[in-house]
Formats: structure tokens, C-alpha cells, sequence
């Protein structure tokens, strides 16, 4: 048994230029009390050379707008919303693993669903700053339900590893928010106002590579790649969807000396969706180097760690980053710490 409760409250209060007009005050989460309790269960079934695990839950969710204010407000978008509502979650999921002579493999498939956040069913004109728009929930959405599978072939030999990895989900009733152009903006500046609503549904595929290699026993090499995907049933690109990802690692340790150089990057972000405040984010790849070692002190341990984090200052944002901001360029950095044992 699991659960928990959470109480959301959130204003905004806008001054007007002129001293004599009266400020606009607003509930943008308008006091919602969430309640959710569980039941949880697995099962591990051990098979000839290989394994089977089982697991479900069940969930009872419900919400309660409990500031008359707040919901009055809500209420001019949605005249029949009730104060409250219920909602019964649900998931399950199984997952195989089998040893071969030279290989394991792993598979899974799962079904979930989840209830709306709080600012999917009850935000009143939440600004985003990355798309330039205000958001206002919908209290009758339904929930989302996504059918996740994913399988992994892992190849371990003596001086190396290999893994392969794919998912893919397929989310059905995806929650997204949509522009209405029939509604007026609330924030100074804001393009426009989305509102959330249910996708027919959404896909995501995701596929990595990850290798470990030891080259001697000090001598450490990892690296992985991975690629993600995900469109809606449109074929439109969904947002915040990493493009070709990569990272890779020296380490050497020998005694009490460590040390390591990274790699990583990405390639060209191309499928964006600006509706979202999406743009081309380029190609990039940043090196860092970092050296430690540690000294006893009586008992105790004393670590010392030095490096340096994107040594040839590279100029480079992520997709992630609001208003394409620049990350962080060449950064010199020293670390003490003290371990009492």
C-alpha cells in the first residue's frame, strides 16, 4: 500500500503602469488538494535459465479545487466543471530476462495510465517562457494511457561489453497544449494562449549503444549513443525530444591517483516544432579532463579532485535551453573533501 497528498497553490498579482487603475490578482493553481492511494504487487518467477517478473498497481486519484475563487474562474472556461473528481489509475507490467551461453537478453511490456497534472486539469493562465504562451488547463481531460516495450541485448566477454537497447511507446489520449486563437492573452508579451487537450495519440522510439571496454586493469574505456524520436498522430514533431546523443570516457585509476578525459555531444537538432518555441539547435562536442587522488589523515581521508570542463570553450546551447542561452564555456575547478571514517 502507497500513497500521498499534495496541496497546490500558486497567484499572480499584475501592476498596472498607472497608479490609479486597480491591480489584476489571479489563482493560477487554484488550491488543488490531490489524494492518491495504491496497491502495489510483484511476483518473480524464476524459469529454467531465465526469470519473469510481474508487477501491477492500482490507484485511486481525486481532486479537490477547494478555493471558491479559483474555481469560479475555471468555471468561465468550464460552466459544468464539478469541485471535485475521482479517478481510478491503473498499470502493469512484465518483464523476461534470459542467459544465454555468451549473451543475456531482456524484454518487457507495460500499460500505464496517469490522471492530468495539476496544470494540465487546473492551471489558469500559466506563462511559459520557453513557447511565449499562457496555459489553461482542462479538468475533463481523460487520462493518458501509453503501451511501453522495450527489449536489450547485453553481450559481456572478458575485456568488454556491449548493450543494445530500443523502447518504444505508443501513448494514447496524449496530453499536449494546443493554441486557441479565440482567447486573449493574460501576460504582457505572451503570443498566445494553448489550452491542454487530448492527442489521439503520440509515439516515442528511443534506441542506445552503450560499450565498455578494459584496456588494462587501470585503464578504462565506456561509451554509448543513443537516438530518440517522437511524433504525434499527425506525423508533427513532439517537443523536448533529444536528437542524436553521444558520450564517451578514459578513466584511469591505479592506487590512490584517478583520472579522466570526456567526450560528448550531439548532432544537429532538425525535428523541432517551433509551435513550441522549438529551433535548429547545432551540432556541438565538449571535452573535459578532471584529476584526483586521496591522502589519509590519520583514520580519515582527504580527496582532492582538479579539472577542467569544456577545454576548448566551445560555443554551444542544447535543445533543452531556454532562448538558445549558451552553456557554460572553458571552467577550471578544484574540489577538497573530507571523508571521516
Amino acid at each position: 500500500m502507497d500513497g500521498f497528498y499534495n496541496r497546490s497553490l500558486a497567484e499572480m498579482t499584475m501592476y498596472p503602469n498607472n497608479p490609479n487603475e486597480q491591480e489584476m490578482f489571479m489563482l493560477t493553481w487554484p488550491d488543488v488538494r490531490t489524494v492518491n492511494s495504491g496497491f502495489y504487487a510483484e511476483d518473480e518467477i524464476s524459469l529454467k535459465e531465465s526469470s519473469l517478473k510481474l508487477s501491477t498497481r492500482l490507484a485511486i486519484q481525486g481532486f479537490n479545487v477547494a478555493d471558491e475563487f479559483g474555481l469560479n474562474s475555471l468555471r468561465i472556461f468550464y460552466p459544468e466543471m464539478n469541485q471535485r473528481q475521482t479517478r481510478f489509475l491503473k498499470s502493469v507490467s512484465a518483464a523476461y530476462h534470459r542467459k544465454f551461453k555468451t549473451f543475456h537478453i531482456n524484454g518487457g511490456l507495460s500499460y500505464g495510465d496517469r490522471a492530468p497534472s495539476v496544470s494540465e486539469g487546473f492551471g489558469f493562465y500559466l506563462f511559459n517562457s520557453f513557447d511565449n504562451h499562457d496555459y489553461i488547463g482542462d479538468p475533463d481531460l481523460k487520462n493518458e494511457k501509453a503501451i511501453e516495450t522495450n527489449v536489450k541485448v547485453s553481450l559481456p566477454l572478458k575485456k568488454i561489453n556491449i548493450g543494445l537497447e530500443a523502447n518504444y511507446f505508443h501513448t494514447m489520449d496524449f496530453i499536449i497544449g494546443e493554441v486557441n486563437p479565440d482567447l486573449s492573452v493574460m501576460t504582457i508579451g505572451a503570443e498566445g494562449v494553448k489550452v491542454y487537450k487530448n492527442l489521439e495519440y503520440a509515439d516515442l522510439y528511443n534506441i542506445s549503444l552503450d560499450t565498455k571496454y578494459e584496456i588494462t586493469p587501470e585503464l578504462l574505456w565506456t561509451g554509448l549513443i543513443s537516438y530518440h524520436r517522437g511524433t504525434d498522430q499527425d506525423g508533427q514533431n513532439l517537443p523536448f525530444i533529444s536528437p542524436i546523443a553521444y558520450n564517451s570516457m578514459v578513466q584511469y585509476t591505479s592506487g590512490t591517483f584517478s583520472g579522466s578525459l570526456t567526450m560528448r555531444g550531439a548532432a544537429d537538432q532538425v525535428n523541432f516544432n517551433p509551435v513550441f518555441g522549438e529551433d535548429l539547435s547545432n551540432a556541438y562536442t565538449v571535452f573535459s579532463m578532471a584529476l584526483g587522488k586521496s591522502f589519509p589523515v590519520n583514520n580519515d581521508t582527504v580527496y582532492v579532485k582538479a579539472g577542467v570542463e569544456n577545454i576548448f570553450d566551445e560555443f554551444y546551447s542544447t535543445y533543452t535551453d531556454w532562448n538558445n542561452i549558451p552553456r557554460m564555456g572553458r571552467n577550471f575547478f578544484m574540489t577538497i573533501s573530507y571523508a571521516i571514517n
